[in-house]
C-alpha cells in the first residue's frame, strides 16, 4: 500500500511541474480580473475573498486563470445567427471596437447571447476555453504548484480608460466585414492612410477607405485579405473600415 501511495504522490508531483490546472483561492476581498496582465488593461469581473479559480500559467505577478462566468464579454450581432457565430470575430470586453480584444472566436461556434444589449452589440455566456488574468498576489495555492511560464506579446495599453470620441462624422453603426482585394495609398490624408481595391470583372476599383493602428505601408500594391469593422463616413463616397487583421494572399 506504501508503494502504490508514493507512486501516486510522484504521478500528482509530475502533473503538475508540467503545467497542468492548479486551483487556487482568493485571499483578497475584492480582486480585479483583467483582459491581460497588466493594470491598464480592461477589468472584465471582480472576485470575491474565498472564491476559487482554475490557474493556467503564469507571467511575473500575474495568473492566467479560466475567464469568471461574470465576466463582460461582448460580441457584435452582426456575426451571430441563431446562436451561432457566422465568421471569425473578435470579442470585446465592451460593446465596442475601443474595447480591448478579448480574443478571437472561430466561425460556427455555438453562443449565448444575454438580454444586455448596445446598439450593435451583445453580452454573451462566457465560452469554456477564454482566460483572463489577475494578480498572483492575492490568490492562495498549493506549495508545490509549479506553473508554467506564459509567453505572450502584449500589445500598447490604452492610454485612457474610456474609449475616445469618434474622429469623423460616422453615419452608421460598425458592421463587422472581411474583404480581399489591393492595399494602395491615399495621398494627402491624415487620418485614412490606405484604401483597399477589389476586383471587378477584369478590372481593380477601390471599395473603402483604410484606417490601422499599425502601418499598412508593407502590404501596398498587395493582394490581401483584411478583417475590421466598417462604417459610413458622412460627405464619403467610399465607407471606412477600422482595420483589425491584414493576411497577404497566396
Amino acid at each position: 500500500m506504501y508503494k502504490i501511495l508514493s507512486l501516486l504522490a510522484v504521478v500528482s508531483a509530475a502533473l503538475t511541474a508540467t503545467g497542468e490546472e492548479v486551483t487556487g483561492t482568493v485571499k483578497a476581498t475584492n480582486l480585479n480580473v483583467r483582459v491581460l496582465p497588466g493594470t491598464s488593461y480592461s477589468v472584465v469581473a471582480t472576485l470575491q475573498k474565498g472564491e476559487t479559480v482554475t490557474v493556467l500559467a503564469r507571467k511575473d505577478k500575474w495568473i492566467k486563470i479560466k475567464a469568471p462566468k461574470s465576466s463582460s464579454v461582448w460580441i457584435s450581432i452582426s456575426c451571430v445567427k441563431d446562436n451561432t457565430v457566422v465568421k471569425e470575430t473578435k470579442l470585446r470586453s465592451g460593446p465596442g471596437i475601443s474595447y480591448n480584444d478579448f480574443g478571437t472566436i472561430k466561425k460556427s461556434t455555438k453562443v449565448k447571447l444575454l438580454e444586455e444589449k448596445r446598439g450593435e452589440w451583445a453580452r454573451m455566456e462566457v465560452p469554456d476555453e477564454l482566460t483572463a488574468w489577475t494578480s498572483s498576489d492575492y490568490v492562495e495555492m498549493p506549495a508545490t504548484a509549479s506553473l508554467k511560464t506564459e509567453d505572450i506579446s502584449l500589445p500598447e495599453p490604452p492610454k485612457e480608460s474610456k474609449p475616445a470620441a469618434d474622429p469623423l462624422p460616422f453615419e452608421s453603426k460598425p458592421k463587422d466585414v472581411t474583404l480581399e482585394g489591393v492595399i494602395v495609398s491615399v495621398s494627402s490624408a491624415v487620418y485614412v492612410t490606405h484604401a483597399i481595391a477589389v476586383q471587378k470583372k477584369n478590372e481593380y476599383v477601390p471599395a473603402a477607405f483604410l484606417h490601422s493602428k499599425k502601418s499598412l505601408k508593407p502590404y501596398e500594391n498587395k493582394l490581401v485579405k483584411i478583417r475590421g469593422f466598417q462604417r459610413k463616413v458622412k460627405g464619403w463616397k467610399l465607407p471606412m473600415i477600422e482595420v483589425d487583421s491584414v493576411k497577404p494572399v497566396e
